[in-house]
């Protein structure tokens, strides 16, 4: 062997290994080139390349936000995207965009699953309306959708609650639309017509009457209209008959139209021109001839008068409720234990200050202090008043009476009973014997 040739190649060997490698990048835009996994930039358009190096299509979803790849290309979409009737707005990052967007000065809003809004939507606490181009409507003041009517303020927002327009009220529901009719808002009722407007002035809520202000407050106590007097009560409702607004002072409106009435006589009560109600004139004639004339008689005559005076009531109503209870007899006693002409139950001789149930100045001051207590509670109303001494205040209100209309929701007994006075009351007839004890 040749020792030296074969050192020579050994040389050139060992200095071969000994010389520097080249390291070569390849060409991103060479589409033959498919080794990486993820995304590819290929002749300016993106691609995602599965871990089979092959180009992925449709929704994807690599880190936390959606794209879409052409279903034929595998190309990145970006813009408007509709798929399977839904509208998307993928950025220019290709990302799939949630909530408003502002495009050539239209707003938009993306859902979250990224859906183009159409229709009445509502974002946080306000609600909008979009086209069915998925652009938001920015309208103000009415607009009707689908047969309903809403509201449009200067932002794009849809109103709720109370709107003023053109200085009239309305009142749109949580949902925006327009309310029309009777509608129940917070504890008040209120009324609006076909048009929307809430009815002001006098409104029939319910069978009852109220007064709206035109600020939309409902009016309640006194008020005047064209010179006429009304009262409503703490809900607003039209009072009618007997009314107190301080306790003392009573007035009369009519069952009817609710006005005060003036100069008139009312359950034998005086009305005067400021519509006030003054004391009967408790002078009680007797009629001659009957038993009235005699010392027991009289002497329950100056008691009525007494006690007329004494709580400003109306002598013939005392009277009549004498006729009623006992018929002038100041020792009957019923079965349930009451005495005497006004049939007082001892259990209340106390608070009444009675000793003796059958001393007619007691029996009469104690019913007549019975009589003005109820009238007072009722404002006074005498048939309510009648029935409370008949049946007790507490059942009275048991059984709902409001007005004289509700009496008929007690019983048979109570009823006959107020008729029963009320005739003898009005009519003048408490006879004994058949003869008037007060003239005609």
């Amino acid at each position: 062997m040749n020792i030296k040739k074969v050192l020579t190649v050994l040389s050139a060997l060992i200095a071969l290994s000994f010389i520097p490698t080249l390291n070569v990048q390849a060409d991103v835009t060479d589409t033959n080139i498919t080794s990486s996994i993820g995304w590819k930039n290929e002749n300016g358009s993106w691609y995602y390349y599965k871990s089979d190096n092959t180009k992925a299509i449709g929704w994807i979803k690599p880190d936390n936000n959606w794209y879409h790849l052409d279903e034929d290309s595998g190309k990145m979409t970006t813009g408007w995207l509709e798929d399977k009737g839904n509208w998307y707005y993928m950025d220019d990052n290709g990302v799939m965009v949630k909530g408003w967007k502002q495009l050539d000065g239209d707003w938009y809003l993306l859902t979250d699953s990224g859906a183009r809004a159409t229709g009445i939507q509502q974002d946080n606490s306000n609600l909008y309306y979009f086209k069915d181009s998925g652009v938001m409507a920015t309208n103000t003041g009415w607009t009707k959708i689908n047969d309903k009517w809403y509201y449009f303020d200067k932002d794009g927002k849809i109103h709720t609650g109370w709107v003023e327009n053109n200085d009239k009220w309305y009142y749109s529901n949580d949902d925006g639309s327009m309310v029309t009719g009777t509608d129940k808002i917070g504890n008040t009722t209120y009324v609006f017509s076909d048009t929307g407007e809430m009815e002001t002035g006098w409104v029939n809520v319910n069978n009852n009457w109220y007064y709206f202000n035109t600020d939309r407050s409902v009016a309640t106590g006194w008020i005047n209209l064209d010179g006429v007097w009304y009262y409503l009560n703490d809900n607003g409702s039209m009072a009618t008959g007997w009314v107190t607004s301080n306790g003392s002072d009573y007035y009369y409106l009519d069952a009817t139209s609710g006005k005060m009435l003036t100069d008139t006589t009312i359950d034998g009560y005086k009305i005067g021109s400021d519509g006030k109600r003054y004391k009967p004139l408790n002078t009680i004639p007797l009629s001659t001839g009957s038993k009235g004339s005699g010392d027991t008689m009289k002497k329950i005559y100056n008691s009525v008068n007494d006690s007329a005076n004494k709580y400003e009531l109306d002598s013939k109503l005392i009277l009549a409720i004498i006729k009623a209870e006992s018929d002038f007899d100041p020792k009957a006693t019923s079965s349930s234990g009451a005495t005497g002409l006004m049939q007082i139950m001892p259990q209340n001789y106390t608070y009444l200050g009675m000793t003796d149930g059958y001393d007619i100045e007691q029996n009469i001051d104690g019913g007549s202090k019975l009589l003005k207590e109820y009238l007072n509670q009722f404002n006074g109303d005498v048939k309510i008043a009648i029935a409370a001494y008949n049946a007790g205040p507490q059942n009275v209100k048991k059984d709902g009476v409001l007005s004289d209309d509700d009496l008929c929701k007690m019983s048979q007994g109570v009823q006959d009973y107020v008729k029963r006075v009320m005739q003898y009351y009005k009519d003048g007839s408490i006879a004994i014997d058949g003869k008037n004890l007060i003239e005609a």
